[in-house]
């Protein structure tokens, strides 16, 4: 249900933006106590050959994110040059600290060439952080293709009436306070 007041609001942020993040916060369970494996999305048309220089320049920038998203929790990094070049991105959670935050981004440069061996494109999902890496440029594009479903476990939630009621109630007063003015007189 959209209420009248948020729809200007959804109209201006856009509902294909706002959509996953909405969907996201559904995920609340363990998910955000723990740093487990949720997904990954390996490319099936580009793939790299042992010890070239594509595998070398991922290497390295797998390095660089580990060493650069701290404390923001947020590297992104390019490395090579032609068809070896590679773009890489790591971000973590808002709320993950600086140590859950770097051992999360270790753990997924280790285990995403596990999980898509040889892939020239690759994204995976932990419940702190997310990794991807490419050999195409991807920053600053939007990538609906991997934004995924996320649902609540229907046995943990008892009352789904009242649950779409609060979760309305608490979007109609979020949009209220974004799309709220107040001036306050300047402090001297």
């Amino acid at each position: 249900m959209v209420y009248p007041i948020m729809a200007p609001s959804l109209l201006k942020v856009g509902l294909h933006i706002l959509l996953p993040f909405i969907l996201f916060s559904f995920h609340v369970d363990h998910a955000m106590r723990t740093n487990y494996y949720i997904n990954s999305r390996c490319s099936a048309t580009a793939n790299y050959t042992d010890r070239s220089a594509f595998e070398v320049n991922m290497s390295s920038i797998f390095s660089t994110l580990t060493n650069d998203a701290l404390p923001t929790g947020f590297s992104n990094a390019t490395v090579g040059e032609g068809s070896d070049t590679v773009y890489g991105l790591v971000q973590c959670r808002g709320d993950v600290d600086e140590q859950d935050c770097k051992v999360c981004i270790y753990n997924s440069t280790v285990q995403v060439v596990k999980y898509c061996p040889n892939t020239m494109d690759a994204i995976i999902w932990y419940a702190n952080c997310q990794l991807r890496y490419s050999n195409t440029n991807f920053f600053g594009r939007l990538n609906m293709a991997d934004s995924g479903d996320w649902y609540w476990i229907n046995d943990k939630v008892t009352d789904i009436k009242g649950f779409n009621e609060k979760l309305g109630q608490l979007l109609k007063n979020l949009t209220s306070l974004a799309t709220t003015t107040t001036t306050e007189p300047a402090s001297k």
